[in-house]
C-alpha cells in the first residue's frame, strides 16, 4: 500500500468509479486519503476523551505522552505516522474505543486497551529509526507493538506493567529499569523474547505483501468469530502456498481486483479452522485493508475470498465519508446469501460484495476443468442473478439518496450486461433451483404473518363454501430471523454438482456418511421425483409435528412447494409458492384450535379466500 500525501483529484467521481471499477488505484488512493483524515480526527478525540475517563488509569497508561511522541515523530517523518494510522487494526481499535466512550453505559479508558496507544508510539520511533524513550504499558508477559510484533517478557518480570522502549546510539531494547530485552536489529526476526508479525509475499509480474496478522488485540475489534493463535511454521507455509496461488490466479484472470488488491490490502487475519472443508470469512468495517478468514483450502478460494471482502472494505470506507442511502429507514430485506432479514446497509454491503462473487464465476468457469466446470457456470448464474434481484429490490424501496441510485443502477448495468454471455442449460437450471429453493425457505423461516390475521383467516377458511375476503394481506420480515445450515434439499442440489458420486448413492437409497448430506426419506423421495411419495411424508412431518430432530417444520412446507406443481397443479400449488408463509402460518393457527385440514386443503382455500 502507498500511503497518500494529497486527496486524488475530485474529476472523477468515486461512487462512479468504485461501482464501475474503472481508476481502481486512484480510487483506493482517495479511499485512503478520507481514512487517514478520519482516523487523525478520531486519534485526537480519544485522547482528549480518555483525559476525562479514569484519571489514575490514564496516568498510569500515558497517553498524552504516547499522542506527543507520535506528534513529535510525524514532523520529521509523516509517512510513518501515516502508515501506522492506517493499518486497518489501529482503525478498528479507535473506532471501538470512541463507540464504547460514547455509548449509553460509557466503558472506562481501562476497558479500552489502554496499552495499545503507547504501543503505537513506540511502533512509531522504531519505524521511523529515530532515538526516543517511550514509556510502554504490558499486557499479562506482553508489551505488543502495532504492525511490528510482541516482545514476551521473561517470567520475574511480569508483575511489572511499566516499560519503557529506549533507543539511542547504544541500541534499541525494553526495560523496566532493572530487566533489558534488547530487540532484533531486524524486527522481523523471530527470537526468544521477541515475536514479528509475520508477513506474506507473492510476486507474479507484479508482487502483493500483506501481514499475516495473528497478534494485534485489536483486530477482535468489530464483528468476530474465533481468531486463531499465533500459526506455527507449517501453518504460515499452508497460508504462502495458498497466498501465492491466488495472487497468480488473480493477476492471470482479475487484473483489474488484483490491482485494487495491491493498493489497498494490508492485512490477513486467520481464524481457527471450521473442519469439514468449510470456510467462513469477514471484514470488519473499520478495519480498512484487512480481510479477516479461516485458512485456505486451496488459491482459487483465497482469491474469492480476498475479492469478496474487499468489496466490503471498499464500500466501509466510502461510507465512512460519503451517505448512500437513509439512515432512519426502519425496512429489513431479503439478502440472497444470508438466512435472516437485514437492514438496507447490510444488503447494500452483500451486493456490492457478490457483484465481485460473480464477477470471480463469470471469469474462472472458463478456466475450471472437469466437474469444476459446472459448479463454477452455476454459481455464476446464480450470484448474478441474485445480486441483481437484491439491487432491484433495493432500488424500488425508496431508501436510497441520488448518490445510492447511481451506484446501484451502475452495478445493475454491469449485472445486466453479463446475462447475455452463454450458460449451459444443466448449470443454468441447477442455479434456478438453488435459486428457488433458498428463497422459499427464507420466506417461511423470516416472514411474518401477525398472529391476528393468522386467526382471522383461519376462521375464514373454516367455512365452506370458501368467499374471497376481498382485503388484502400484510407479512413483514421478522427482525428476529436468525441464521442457520442450508436446507438438506439445497446441500442435496450442490452435492449432485460437488459430489455426484454421493448424489447418486443418495438417489439410489444409500445414506451419507457425512452428516452434511443426511436426508430424510422425504427428500430423498422428492430427489428421485417421487413426488406422490414425499408429498405425503412431508403432509406427515407438517400434521402430526414429526420433525426429525433438527430439521425445522419449514423445510417440509418447502417440500410440498415442490411436489405440488406435480401432484396436484392448479391454484393451490400457485398460492403455496407464492405465499407459503401465510399457509403455513394459518394452518399453524387451524391447529391450535385444534381444526384438522391438510396442508393441501389449507392452501386450496386460501387460494379462493385471497383470489
Amino acid at each position: 500500500m502507498s500511503v497518500p500525501t494529497h486527496a486524488a483529484s475530485s474529476t472523477d467521481d468515486l461512487v462512479v468509479t468504485l461501482a464501475a471499477g474503472t481508476d481502481v488505484t486512484a480510487s483506493i488512493n482517495r479511499l485512503y486519503s478520507a481514512q487517514l483524515r478520519l482516523r487523525t480526527a478520531r486519534l485526537r478525540a480519544l485522547v482528549a476523551r480518555a483525559r476525562g475517563v479514569d484519571p489514575q488509569i490514564t496516568r498510569e497508561t500515558y497517553p498524552d505522552e504516547s499522542y506527543a511522541t507520535l506528534l513529535t515523530v510525524q514532523k520529521t517523518h509523516p509517512r510513518v505516522v501515516a502508515a501506522l494510522l492506517l493499518y486497518p487494526h489501529v482503525g478498528a481499535w479507535l473506532a471501538n474505543g470512541l463507540r464504547r466512550l460514547d455509548a449509553e453505559r460509557p466503558a472506562t479508558w481501562a476497558d479500552l486497551q489502554p496499552e495499545y496507544l503507547p504501543g503505537l508510539a513506540a511502533s512509531a520511533v522504531l519505524r521511523a529509526g529515530v532515538d526516543a524513550t517511550v514509556p510502554l504499558r504490558a499486557r499479562a508477559d506482553r508489551v505488543f507493538l502495532p504492525t511490528l510484533g510482541t516482545c514476551v517478557l521473561p517470567p520475574a518480570a511480569e508483575a511489572a506493567p511499566a516499560w519503557i522502549l529506549r533507543v539511542d546510539a547504544s541500541g534499541r531494547r525494553i526495560t523496566d529499569g532493572s530487566t533489558e530485552i534488547p530487540l532484533p536489529a531486524d524486527l522481523s526476526e523471530e527470537t526468544a523474547r521477541w515475536l514479528p508479525i509475520r508477513r506474506l509475499r507473492a510476486v507474479h509480474g507484479t508482487a502483493l505483501d500483506v501481514a499475516l496478522d495473528d497478534q494485534d488485540p485489536a483486530r477482535t475489534c468489530g464483528p468476530t468469530r474465533d481468531l486463531a493463535p499465533r500459526l506455527d511454521p507449517a501453518e504460515v507455509a499452508d497460508w504462502q502456498r495458498a497466498f501465492d496461488e491466488a495472487w497468480g490466479l488473480l493477476v492471470a484472470d482479475h487484473p483489474t481486483y488484483a490491482e485494487g488488491l495491491r493498493a489497498g490490502l494490508q492485512s490477513l487475519v486467520p481464524l481457527v479452522p471450521l473442519g469439514g472443508g468449510r470456510s467462513s470469512s469477514l471484514t470488519a468495517g473499520d478495519a480498512f485493508g484487512s480481510v479477516v478468514t479461516t485458512p485456505p483450502t486451496d488459491g482459487a478460494g483465497l482469491a474469492l475470498t480476498l475479492i469478496h471482502e474487499f468489496q466490503h472494505n471498499k464500500l466501509s470506507a466510502l461510507l465512512d465519508s460519503r451517505a448512500l442511502y437513509r439512515s432512519d429507514s426502519d425496512e429489513w430485506f431479503y439478502a440472497p446469501w444470508r438466512d435472516d432479514p437485514r437492514p438496507f446497509g447490510a444488503v447494500l454491503q452483500g451486493v456490492y460484495a457478490h457483484l465481485g462473487v460473480a464477477d470471480f464465476w463469470r471469469v474462472h468457469r472458463r478456466s475450471a476443468l472437469g466437474e469444476d466446470t459446472t459448479f463454477a457456470h452455476m454459481e455464476f448464474v446464480r450470484w448474478r442473478q441474485q445480486t441483481e434481484e437484491a439491487a432491484a429490490e433495493l432500488t424500488r424501496s425508496g431508501v436510497a439518496n441520488d448518490e445510492g441510485r447511481r451506484f446501484l443502477d451502475l452495478i445493475s448495468g454491469r449485472l445486466a450486461e453479463w446475462a447475455g454471455e452463454p450458460v449451459p442449460d444443466g448449470a443454468d437450471e441447477l442455479a434456478g433451483d438453488a435459486r428457488f429453493e433458498h428463497r422459499i425457505g427464507w420466506r417461511l423461516r423470516n416472514m411474518r404473518l401477525e398472529p391476528e390475521d393468522a386467526k382471522r383467516l383461519a376462521a375464514a377458511v373454516r367455512v365452506e363454501p370458501v368467499a374471497p375476503l376481498g382485503a388484502s394481506v400484510d407479512v413483514r420480515a421478522r427482525r428476529d430471523g436468525r441464521t442457520g445450515e442450508w436446507s438438506a434439499r439445497l446441500r442435496l442440489m450442490y452435492a449432485r454438482v460437488t459430489h455426484p458420486d454421493l448424489y447418486e448413492r443418495l438417489r439410489s437409497g444409500a445414506q451419507a456418511d457425512d452428516d452434511a448430506f443426511q436426508a430424510s426419506e422425504a427428500d430423498l423421495a422428492c430427489l428421485v421425483g417421487d413426488y406422490a411419495t414425499a408429498e405425503g411424508l412431508y403432509e406427515a412431518e407438517i400434521l402430526q409435528d414429526d420433525v426429525a430432530e433438527g430439521r425445522p417444520v419449514w423445510e417440509a412446507w418447502v417440500g410440498l412447494v415442490h411436489c405440488y406443481p406435480h401432484t396436484r397443479p392448479g391454484p393451490a400449488a400457485d398460492f403455496l409458492r407464492a405465499r407459503p408463509e401465510v399457509v403455513a402460518a394459518v394452518h399453524e393457527a387451524l391447529v391450535a384450535d385444534t381444526v384438522v385440514l391438510s396442508p393441501y386443503e389449507t392452501a386450496r382455500r386460501l387460494a379462493l379466500l385471497l383470489s
